[in-house]
């Protein structure tokens, strides 16, 4: 695998300061789920930087930032006790790759 330009490359904790651990949830929403309140669910919580309904096969991936893995598990925890949520499936995020975009 090539090397990654330094420029182009940098940490999963550049965009939150003091919450170095990122993940995406990828979500999907029970058949009769209240997406209304699943996005106040999702926007209430510290942890969540963004998310976003999508297609596919997840309905919604949120980005989380945590101070640690400890915190990532309670956080998802707590989203999957959504009764909204049918399924959570997670993403730990390693390095982040800046496109040309991100001036």
């Amino acid at each position: 695998m090539a090397s990654t330009p330094a420029s182009r490359r940098s940490s999963g904790a550049d965009p939150v300061v003091g919450r170095p651990v990122e993940v995406l949830a990828h979500v999907q929403v029970r058949a009769d789920g209240d997406l209304d309140a699943l996005e106040e669910h999702l926007a209430g919580a510290l942890a969540t930087v963004a998310a976003w309904q999508v297609t596919g096969e997840s309905d919604y991936v949120a980005h989380l930032a945590c101070r640690s893995l400890r915190d990532v598990e309670a956080e998802l925890r707590r989203v999957r006790e959504h009764p909204a949520v049918r399924r959570v499936t997670a993403q730990l995020l390693l390095h982040r790759v800046t496109g040309s975009a991100q001036a």
